[in-house]
């Protein structure tokens, strides 16, 4: 998805905007950390074409991928840094209690949405990226 080469009535549009609008808190936290993570530098179009240009990030927010650690939780890094001050990250913030609690938003906001379904499955993909590791697993 390149969103630098849509216009703003065409990232309106997707799916990902559409998200966007219809979250706020905490979820919309994590949307916007995983189109970040996602998007990489694709995300602030996305970003300015919901919110504006005005718009800056709110502090404190989540960055990076997100685990699954062994009690099931998903955590995230959280940056509680300040414009202008050096980096400030808490490691391993919760995000969600469990992976089920993770699928259930996002199936609770895709039905809110009325998303079909080639725009479950990229919102699924999408997410998935996002996990990038998963500690309950046994390799023994």
């Amino acid at each position: 998805m390149n969103f630098a080469r849509m216009d703003k009535h065409q990232i309106a549009a997707t799916w990902q905007a559409r998200c966007l609008r219809a979250s706020s808190g905490k979820f919309a936290a994590v949307m916007m950390s995983i189109f970040f993570w996602v998007y990489d530098e694709q995300a602030a179009y996305l970003m300015w074409s919901v919110y504006g240009r005005s718009k800056d990030l709110q502090f404190p927010f989540f960055t990076g991928g997100a685990t699954v650690v062994n009690s099931g939780q998903v955590v995230c890094d959280l940056n509680v840094g300040r414009v202008g001050e050096r980096l400030k990250v808490k490691r391993n913030v919760k995000v969600f209690d469990t992976e089920g609690e993770l699928i259930r938003e996002f199936r609770n906001l895709a039905d809110r949405l009325k998303l079909d379904d080639a725009d479950r499955v990229a919102m699924t993909e999408t997410v998935k990226k996002w996990l990038i590791a998963d500690h309950r697993i046994n390799y023994l």
